[in-house]
């Protein structure tokens, strides 16, 4: 079903200066070491490569550490590094992203996880990545170790409003995170009324207690044994590691399918923004890092998601293990998104298509006057028969029909990035001239739930391949003295391909042959 949160409001990331995470997991540091080949080494029958730069990040936990400073937030470390080369390396760029690190512990017995990623080009070939080589550990943390760090954690509670746990655990057993550490971790923070979030590689079925899991579809599919290939798939995969976990809410990642959200039995699904792809790596940690920050400032699940599908479409243009900043998710949106804007009226009283506002005012009058206010919406991406014989059937019912139209911005959340076909406008204009309605009007939120409180229609107006259920405004409706009508819909109508061959050759012939 459509996600059923108010517009998005990237105003909120200007308040992320005011959280604080901890970060508990696996601490690793990113090398990419770059070369070329000319020649082969006169040792052995292998290419000769010529090393001409390194470069690090911190990696695993420390880039979801990185992403949330990154975002205006403020990040405390909370692991285990080795007192190595590389775990001074890891500790001065985590420093450097003013990451707090007081609760990262250095351990002599331990090494640094590092993974380490040769990227070679030839003489007459692009770069690319030619082998990975990994710095793991052989042994478990000792239970003494994990009790030290626990210790940490619980002493930063008093100024901290979340908790992320990250486990990546390639290694059988020899990294951070066990059930034990993660039933510890839950205690302190149900103890300490603390927002708990997690994602794993591959243990995601030991979150026990959550306040939200972020796996991907693998992950959600390796643990519930669902392979996630669709939405209803992945709502049962959630729904699933939902009653496995106890969690509170459930996001699964689906690469380019987008997000699936799950909460209180209800599920909705966030499309992804992403227009560009460079490097997949560490996208996950940008949209948990900035759905984290959301969720701590109090923003809804779906709109928390929205932001971090957003940052992880900005990270995953970059090269390497990349972070996103307000200032590169505002400016992605601001071209992804056109700003909603009503239709101009030109003062008009005749007008059918009219602005929220006016439709109050408008709604206020009739009712005074005891006329019977029908309620309608949707995208009408683009109007089809389907929708015409609904709204023919909504006016036989009696009164004045008011249609609402998803704006441009919504539809494009709702849809995809390449909708929509039609634009708000021209969707108002086809709407406006079947006599059958009274009054048009585009509202900018994803649902029409803020539109609903307003005017408080007598009669929302819906399709059958709807359950009153799911009518999204059902409470407001009936609560304030209104009903669902539930109507019959045309069978057979065009699908979404044939409707957007239809819109492509309306857009070739409203561009004219010199735009073609």
């Amino acid at each position: 079903m459509a996600v059923e949160a108010a517009n998005i409001k990237l105003d909120i990331m200007s308040r992320f200066k005011d959280v604080n995470i901890a970060v508990v997991g696996d601490y690793y540091l990113d090398e990419f070491i770059h070369g070329y080949a000319d020649k082969f080494s006169p040792e052995a029958p292998v290419a000769r490569v010529v090393i001409d730069e390194k470069r690090h990040n911190p990696g695993c936990a420390g880039n979801t550490a990185c992403n949330i400073t990154a975002l205006g937030g403020k990040a405390y470390a909370v692991g285990i590094i080795g007192q190595d080369s590389n775990g001074q390396i890891l500790k001065m760029l985590l420093k450097e992203a003013g990451v707090n690190t007081d609760a990262l512990l250095e351990e002599p017995s331990r090494l640094t996880g590092t993974y380490s990623r040769l990227l070679v080009a030839g003489k007459h070939s692009i770069k690319q990545q030619v082998v990975r080589f990994d710095v793991e550990n052989k042994e478990a943390v000792p239970a003494e170790l994990q009790k030290r760090l626990l210790k940490k954690l619980d002493a930063l509670m008093p100024r901290i409003q979340a908790i992320i746990v990250a486990d990546y655990d390639e290694a059988q057993g020899t990294c951070l995170v066990t059930k034990s550490l993660l039933k510890s971790i839950a205690a302190i923070a149900k103890k300490h009324s603390k927002l708990l979030v997690g994602y794993s590689r591959e243990n995601i079925a030991d979150f026990k207690g959550f306040s939200l899991l972020i796996p991907n579809d693998h992950e959600a599919g390796a643990a519930t044994r669902i392979k996630v290939t669709s939405n209803k798939s992945a709502e049962r995969a959630a729904a699933k590691l939902m009653k496995m976990t106890h969690a509170d809410k459930v996001i699964i990642t689906r690469a380019e399918q987008g997000m699936t959200l799950l909460e209180k039995n209800r599920a909705a699904h966030i499309p992804s923004f992403a227009r560009e792809v460079v490097e997949v790596s560490g996208a996950g940690d940008t949209a948990t890092s900035a759905i984290t920050l959301a969720l701590s400032l109090g923003s809804t699940l779906s709109d928390s998601a929205i932001l971090g599908s957003l940052a992880a479409a900005v990270s995953i243009a970059k090269q390497g293990t990349a972070t996103a900043s307000p200032q590169e998710i505002r400016g992605f949106a601001g071209k992804l998104f056109r700003e909603p804007a009503q239709p101009e009226n030109g003062g008009n009283d005749k007008s059918k298509i009219r602005t929220p506002d006016e439709l109050s005012a408008i709604v206020a009058d009739l009712k005074k006057s005891g006329r019977r206010v029908v309620f309608a919406n949707g995208c009408f991406d683009p109007l089809h028969v389907g929708h015409i014989n609904l709204l023919l059937k909504a006016k036989e019912i009696g009164g004045v029909l008011i249609v609402a139209i998803n704006s441009d911005y919504s539809v494009k959340v709702n849809k995809g990035y390449n909708r929509p076909f039609l634009n708000q406008e021209k969707r108002a204009e086809l709407l406006s001239a079947l006599e059958a309605v009274d009054y048009v009007t585009i509202f900018p939120e994803l649902t029409p739930i803020k539109l609903l409180s307003r005017l408080k229609p007598d009669i929302l107006v819906k399709g059958d391949n709807y359950t009153p259920d799911e009518v999204v405004g059902k409470e407001i409706v009936e609560k304030n003295g209104g009903k669902i009508a539930i109507l019959p819909v045309l069978k057979s109508i065009p699908s979404e391909a044939a409707l957007e061959s239809v819109a492509t050759i309306y857009r070739r012939h409203e561009a004219g042959p010199d735009e073609q």
